[in-house]
């Protein structure tokens, strides 16, 4: 079969994605909360966040590469587990998240430029869309160019701030620069892992990649772990550096506490660099949802779990046209409803997450059946300490999903809505693949299927 999909994407561009698709503003603010409140109980917490990451990391390295597929986790749940678990840990995990992630991470974007120039533009976050998926449509190589620009810039500018954590010096007003080892609670750090499991995860999205990647047993597990050690880095520095310059009170209460961090540092500059770094992370995750998502409904389609036309490659750009158009659509809905609430967003985006856990928990546990229903099967990447890191991944993921919320009043509400979410979709997915793919609900599809589809 003539190949659909350019390989173009080297390690730096599939890094650069890795790095881009997890860190944007809504972890920065996360990351400067969770140390304002646990401080070094924090830390801890972003430690056991990272374990948890690699744990992913070993599963879909593993997964990816046995099944070099665009779907990404469609594939590699159909194999292990049937149609309905694949459709609804593809639409819940990854393209509902994604359709309200989208808008939230332009909505912090405009509430920065408001922050740094007092004016709000119109439409800003429709044009940096339009912009985004015209650059995807147009080929990979806009995407991977574009991404490591964006992606790399990102990682120089906070590098910077988290120096100033050494070499910085505090205000004196600021009594809370002097974090003390000696406080640290396991027991409070436990209970903050829920909030730091949100700024590590993601960087599975690559895996969506690996027709278009150069070498992918290589440089797509290289990616995922070298990306989640800078993410970490990053983060910690990036915390330690605003409870030195920043008070408590002042970063819980704040909805852009980055900003009130790089003023602090270097005065009314210092909102000019930050717009930098809010410009390019929110870029950044975009342009990644915009590349990777798309290819996940492509596979879906080619498994006839979705419209045909959804499979269509443009024949000069190769790239799936319908797919990014349809994501593009579907971010328009919740945009043109948005309210300027960046509660009520962030507590629809914890809710569409919330569904996002379950497909982690899946991912494990297609690698611990695929270990033994195709214990032949060549395997370019596997997983160390197996089936460790899925058990104690499957666990830290169920964990964080009883203790997503933010506040205990709030739990009610994410639940319903994620309930929603998750009924939809099974509904959908019960409908499509009974009366439209006229086949079972659960019996796991033959790999030799999936592998003849690879483009």
């Amino acid at each position: 079969m003539e190949k659909e999909f350019k390989k173009i994407l080297g390690f730096s561009s599939l890094l650069a994605a890795a790095v881009g698709i997890v860190v944007s503003q809504g972890t920065l603010v996360s990351v400067m909360q969770g140390i304002a409140l646990g401080q070094t109980d924090f830390i801890i917490a972003l430690s056991i966040a990272a374990l948890l990451s690699f744990c992913y990391i070993c599963t879909f390295s593993e997964l990816s590469l046995m099944m070099p597929k665009a779907g990404g986790i469609n594939a590699y749940s159909q194999v292990a587990l049937g149609h309905f678990p694949s459709i609804v840990a593809t639409l819940c995990g990854y393209v509902v998240v994604s359709v309200l992630g989208i808008p939230a991470e332009l909505q912090l974007l405009q509430s920065g430029i408001f922050e740094v120039f007092h004016v709000n533009i119109p439409h800003l976050g429709l044009v940096l869309l339009i912009i985004v998926t015209a650059m995807n449509i147009f080929g990979i190589d806009f995407f991977s160019k574009f991404q490591n620009v964006f992606s790399f810039s990102m990682i120089a500018v906070l590098a910077l701030i988290g120096i100033q954590y050494f070499t910085g010096t505090s205000p004196e007003s600021n009594d809370l620069n002097s974090l003390s080892m000696s406080s640290i609670s396991i027991s409070n750090a436990f209970s903050l892992v829920s909030l730091a499991l949100w700024a590590f995860l993601g960087a599975e999205f690559i895996c969506s990649l690996s027709e278009e990647s150069i070498n992918p047993q290589k440089h797509i597990p290289r990616a995922m772990t070298i990306g989640m050690i800078i993410i970490f880095v990053l983060y910690t520095l990036f915390g330690l550096t605003a409870i030195k310059f920043l008070p408590q009170d002042i970063i819980l209460s704040s909805q852009m506490p980055h900003f009130k961090l790089i003023n602090e540092i270097l005065g009314s500059f210092g909102s000019s660099i930050m717009l930098i770094v809010c410009i390019s992370a929110s870029s950044s995750t975009i342009n990644s949802i915009m590349s990777s998502i798309p290819r996940m409904m492509y596979g879906m389609s080619k498994s006839g779990q979705l419209p045909s036309f959804i499979g269509y490659i443009h024949p000069k750009f190769k790239t799936p046209v319908f797919a990014i158009l349809s994501l593009f659509l579907l971010a328009l809905i919740p945009m043109i409803g948005m309210t300027s609430s960046i509660e009520q967003v962030i507590t629809l985006l914890i809710a569409a997450s919330t569904s996002w856990l379950a497909t982690y928990v899946i991912a494990h546990f297609s690698l611990i059946k695929l270990r033994k229903d195709y214990p032949h099967h060549t395997r370019p990447y596997k997983s160390p300490l197996f089936p460790m890191p899925q058990l104690f991944g499957s666990l830290g993921m169920i964990y964080v999903f009883f203790n997503c919320a933010p506040t205990p009043e709030l739990a009610p509400t994410i639940y319903k809505y994620a309930g929603i979410c998750i009924s939809i979709v099974a509904i959908y997915a019960i409908i499509w693949i009974k009366f439209v793919m006229k086949t079972s609900l659960f019996t796991p599809v033959q790999m030799s299927k999936i592998l003849d589809e690879v483009a």
